[in-house]
């Protein structure tokens, strides 16, 4: 099992991709989504258990300056990567969860508890 971030947002956001030493990979491109995900074992930026997770300061910081990146709301999964799956395999989940309108919304703060696996469409 892995643990990652994925962020799924409405334009595209290179500079996900060159922050250095945490640094984002477009795993998939719908119409008008892009998705990028980065693997993250650490807890800077969320505290996790094995079913949810909880923002940290650190991390509440990071996804409002991911929110001016992004230009506003972008979906947001604390993801924990089942036994032989990729995250082009989580990445096709959020894209039929966004499609479905299966993702609840979340504002962006330190405390926030997320459900691991789940998507948010992250606002301030």
């Amino acid at each position: 099992m892995s643990f990652a971030y994925l962020i799924a947002a409405s334009r595209p956001c290179p500079m996900l991709a060159k922050m250095r030493g945490e640094a984002f990979a477009l795993v998939a491109q719908d119409t008008d989504l892009w998705v990028y995900f980065r693997f993250c074992e650490g807890s800077v930026y969320t505290e996790r258990s094995e079913t949810e997770s909880c923002m940290t300061e650190k991390g509440a910081e990071w996804l409002r300056w991911i929110y001016g990146l992004c230009g506003g709301s972008f979906v947001f999964s604390d993801v924990l990567l089942r036994h032989r799956e990729g995250e082009e395999d989580f990445a096709k989940l959020v894209l039929k969860h966004i499609k479905e309108n299966k993702v609840s919304v979340a504002q962006i703060s330190a405390g926030l508890r997320l459900d691991l696996r789940c998507f948010y469409r992250m606002e301030m």
